[in-house]
């Protein structure tokens, strides 16, 4: 029998043999830094050869309070089935993920998952990408407009009624959002959107927190190819959400 930790975090992870290493040792020095027992999961989508050695070599590294395990996909699924393959190994009473880029920086991934852990009331905390005193949001002018378009989109079919659906840093109960992953259906970039979809039509409590975030270069979001995918996907959700009567 496993016994349940505080938290995980799961890092998805494609061909990230560049960008993964500057990421996740701080994120690991942090958690320890602060005394947070947790667990991060990182999970290789179908990597390459190259790219899954440097990720067997950054879990080797140890750090007092934080265990790492690395899963494996055989081959490329989508960023939705990784995240849904580090769920469902998950143990920690709050779960959670962070790109690894590292746009969302490791003091902010831990800023928002201490909110989480400190709440007896909410169900979910997840990052916005909003300019503010006291937060800096550098963002590619292009990613930022295709990013407000998108959101306009995304509440007119689900409704959600949250500023920054897509920033990549989120954490959830999970005893509230494991049993939604089996109403779930996409793969891709939309999977966290559907589970916020889903949650809010189920009455979970949600936080948006405004936190700071750098655009990283090497992005695998390509605006004109996965715009149209992700419009597409905001078609199935409805409907799935239709279909499930939530």
């Amino acid at each position: 029998m496993t016994l349940e930790k505080a938290f995980s975090i799961i890092i998805p992870a494609f061909n990230e043999k560049e960008r993964l290493p500057a990421f996740l040792p701080g994120l690991k020095e942090i958690l320890a830094k602060e005394r947070l027992s947790g667990e991060i999961i990182v999970v290789d989508d179908g990597s390459s050869t190259a790219d899954q050695r440097v990720y067997e070599e950054l879990v080797k590294e140890k750090n007092e309070g934080v265990e790492v395990r690395l899963l494996r996909h055989k081959k490329n699924e989508g960023k939705g089935e990784a995240l849904r393959t580090g769920f469902k190994a998950a143990h920690g009473g709050w779960v959670g993920f962070a790109d690894a880029d590292g746009s969302t920086s490791a003091q902010e991934v831990v800023r928002l998952l201490k909110i989480a852990l400190a709440s007896a009331a909410l169900d979910g905390v997840f990052g916005s990408r909003i300019r503010m005193l006291g937060y800096n949001v550098e963002r590619f002018f292009k990613r930022h407009i295709f990013g407000r378009l998108f959101a306009t989109a995304a509440y007119h079919f689900t409704g959600v009624p949250v500023y920054d659906s897509q920033c990549g840093c989120k954490f959830f109960r999970r005893e509230k959002i494991i049993p939604l992953l089996a109403l779930s259906k996409e793969t891709g970039y939309l999977f966290d959107l559907e589970l916020l979809s889903l949650g809010y039509r189920k009455g979970l409590k949600f936080l948006e927190v405004p936190i700071s975030w750098r655009d990283a270069s090497g992005s695998k979001v390509h605006m004109c190819r996965d715009g149209v995918r992700m419009l597409l996907g905001l078609r199935r959700i409805k409907r799935n959400l239709l279909k499930e009567k939530v």
